[in-house]
């Protein structure tokens, strides 16, 4: 059996508020006020392209060099020692001078290797894209051919993702076609603000 995908449903408002606050807040944070799990933010940041801004991460990154600073300086004789083997023995698994890391693969264990970063170059590029899309400053060096109006843009995107919460079949990341099916909860006034962005409403 597969694994089963974690659901949970969160209201407009708490959207809102992710997409606002995510850069400079701590993941333990948002999850105890939005009642989800690690697993479930890390996918809804992958799939809004949401990162930490360069300054949250500088100032968490030297709060915890400072309590890594005070841990060390609190250790034992018999906890430094351990940790001096410990990195003596990695040293020696990973830093092998004048050996190429990858002279014993295999051509398929290779073809495996170059999957696996081309499809971390899509997840990038369209995680950037979706940055690009809300009118976040984009994080890597991509060009993308955007629709002149930024502003719709970005209501299109909100409006697709709200659409879906309602039960509405959007085939695609960008379509332009909204489905109504049996188990959509139907808005009057979310139809006509998506017939207003050129969106085309359609029933089954």
């Amino acid at each position: 059996m597969g694994k089963k995908t974690e659901k949970i449903e969160i209201t407009e408002r708490q959207m809102r508020w992710l997409l606002a606050h995510y850069k400079h807040t701590k993941n333990d944070a948002i999850c105890e006020r939005l009642g989800c799990s690690l697993s479930w933010l890390h996918r809804m940041a992958r799939e809004h392209g949401l990162k930490k801004t360069k300054q949250f991460m500088r100032t968490t990154q030297a709060a915890a060099a400072a309590a890594a600073q005070v841990a060390i300086a609190n250790e034992t004789e018999e906890q430094k020692e351990h940790r001096r083997q410990q990195a003596r023995q990695n040293a020696k698994v990973f830093f092998k001078p004048g050996v190429n890391p990858h002279a014993g693969k295999t051509a398929a264990e290779l073809a495996e290797m170059q999957r696996k970063r081309l499809k971390t170059w899509k997840e990038r590029r369209a995680a950037d894209e979706v940055r690009l899309n809300w009118g976040y400053p984009q994080e890597t060096k991509f060009r993308y051919r955007r629709h002149p109006d930024k502003e719709k843009n970005r209501q299109l995107i909100y409006l697709r993702w709200y659409m879906r919460q309602k039960g509405y079949e959007i085939p695609g990341r960008s379509g332009m076609a909204a489905h109504i099916t049996e188990a959509t909860q139907r808005s009057a006034q979310c139809e006509a603000t998506a017939r207003r962005l050129g969106m085309v409403i359609r029933e089954r």
